[in-house]
């Protein structure tokens, strides 16, 4: 049936109404909590667990619900704790198969100037101290860490990253602590997970061990000199803290978790998001990210 108004203009055919795709086809990476830091030429933390998932099929008027990593603790002081295991990283909801990455793993803290703590596991394991062994990685989500420098005084190891294992700590006087494992970059242009590096120690003029580089994807670099604190991971890229130096010192500590999610710019945006600490939808590339740095629910 046609359609006539008065005045000439017609329409033939029908009128046709569009539906919206009822599903959408997203990618979305999950990082873990960075694991913190030993001190006392402490191991650096293991980078939270890094899982990036392609073309996962999610429903419109469904909620989903995401968990963001809590920062591992540092360690150290004149107790000489290992550092604190970073927070799991979660994505659920109705229809689909929960993901879960898991924090990374503390570094050892040195007990004398010969022993020290090994390295916790987790998504990424944290560097070990005074020659004791790093922490392993998860399979899919991140890599082991380094071991301690043997010999006496001398740098811990660095945590393991997303993709690469962390350095171990050097053996003789005057070379540097293990480095913090490298990170992966996703599809937004971001690296994330990097691993903590080892601390050193200097006394007086002379140089035990020089301080180890954090990985890239926000891994805190070690600490040198003495009684130094390591450098903290980033916020939000899941990153390891850097060791402590000599003495009661303190590690850094992790980086938090990160969750980013995206689809193809042409579909409609999210309809409703609970979340105190997030950005978007951004468009790049022809798609839509939207970057949870906290913990949170959406409606798609």
């Amino acid at each position: 049936m046609g359609l006539t108004i008065s005045g000439g203009l017609s329409f033939t055919g029908g009128i046709s109404m569009v539906t919206p795709p009822s599903t959408v086809s997203a990618d979305f990476v999950l990082v873990g909590g960075g694991g913190g830091a030993g001190g006392r030429r402490g191991g650096g933390g293991g980078a939270g667990g890094y899982t990036a998932y392609t073309a996962q099929t999610l429903t419109r008027n469904i909620t989903y619900t995401f968990t963001v990593g809590a920062s591992g603790t540092a360690g150290g002081t004149s107790a000489n704790i290992t550092g604190g295991t970073g927070g799991s990283s979660e994505f659920s909801g109705s229809g689909i198969v929960t993901r879960t990455v898991i924090g990374g793993g503390g570094g050892g803290s040195s007990r004398s100037a010969t022993l020290g703590n090994a390295g916790a596991d987790g998504g990424s394991g944290g560097g070990g101290a005074s020659s004791a062994g790093g922490g392993a990685g998860t399979g899919g989500q991140g890599n082991n860490g380094g071991t301690g420098g043997a010999g006496s005084n001398h740098g811990g190891g660095g945590g393991g990253g997303a993709s690469a294992i962390g350095g171990t700590g050097g053996a003789t006087n005057g070379t540097a602590a293990g480095t913090g494992g490298a990170g992966s970059t996703w599809l937004d242009g971001v690296t994330y997970a990097g691993g903590g590096g080892g601390g050193g120690y200097q006394s007086g003029a002379l140089v035990y061990a020089t301080p180890g580089a954090g990985g890239a994807g926000g891994g805190g670099a070690g600490a040198g000199g003495d009684v130094q604190t390591g450098t903290a991971g980033t916020p939000n890229t899941g990153g390891g803290g850097g060791g402590g130096s000599g003495g009661a010192s303190l590690g850094g500590v992790g980086g938090t978790g990160i969750f980013v999610l995206r689809y193809a710019n042409s579909l409609a945006n999210i309809s409703s998001i609970t979340c105190a600490d997030f950005t978007g939808p951004t468009d790049t590339g022809g798609y839509k990210y939207y970057t949870f740095r906290a913990s949170g629910s959406f409606v798609l």
